[in-house]
């Protein structure tokens, strides 16, 4: 059984959280895992991540955006089209506008990080481990508003499971072509990252399940 929410409609009894994010922070996490990052750490703020950083030994990468735009200080934006292997092994501590948000306050849960990118392997996770209750978590535009393309990720997840809620059902019934034109897509091309928008629909391009654990987020 699973449902899809909203971040504020996240329910406390669910087995398993799959934080979806798909333009662009649980594809940039995806990414950047699945290219050999060591982990992903998750900042609430701009201040928080810069603070992380001082206070961690190893040298972290700063990556994120705020309403999109990149953060100045910030050693790379948001974008997963743009990550290559020169991240290997390194720590990433990572903020965005509402992705990392929602992973922190489900600090303490299962949670999996979802995308289009990985959704066969999230899925193959969930029957591994065994959970019943799952709630698929759309972090919509700044963890406030919907967003279309969060809701086609939780369709091409939940491809094959029975939904049990009315936003589960039309999670399956949304079609790229509709997110390649919605309001998350053009935001995107506004600011320059039309890129992103074909990387981040790319179904199952890799087979990873990132899993968060003691406040970082691995594979």
């Amino acid at each position: 059984m699973f449902k899809v929410v909203w971040f504020s409609r996240a329910e406390e009894s669910a087995d398993c959280y799959v934080v979806i994010d798909v333009f662009r922070a649980t594809s940039f996490i995806v990414t950047a895992l699945a290219l050999g990052a060591k982990k992903i750490i998750p900042a609430q703020t701009t201040k928080e991540a810069f603070q992380l950083k001082k206070q961690t030994k190893e040298r972290i990468l700063l990556a994120g955006e705020s309403r999109t735009k990149s953060i100045r200080g910030f050693d790379m934006n948001n974008s997963p089209s743009a990550l290559d292997k020169s991240i290997k092994g390194k720590t990433i501590v990572h903020r965005t506008s509402a992705g990392t948000k929602v992973i922190r306050a489900l600090m303490g849960k299962n949670v999996l990080i979802g995308s289009v990118l990985n959704a066969s392997a999230v899925k193959e996770k969930m029957e591994r481990e065994g959970y019943t209750k799952v709630c698929l978590v759309c972090c919509g535009l700044e963890a406030k508003e919907f967003a279309l393309e969060d809701l086609y990720g939780a369709g091409c997840i939940a491809e094959s499971l029975k939904p049990s809620n009315d936003f589960a059902i039309l999670a399956k019934r949304v079609k790229e072509e509709d997110v390649r034109v919605c309001s998350g897509a053009k935001r995107l091309k506004e600011h320059g990252f039309e890129k992103d928008i074909g990387f981040c629909l790319q179904k199952d391009a890799f087979d990873v399940c990132p899993v968060l654990k003691n406040g970082a987020i691995a594979l």
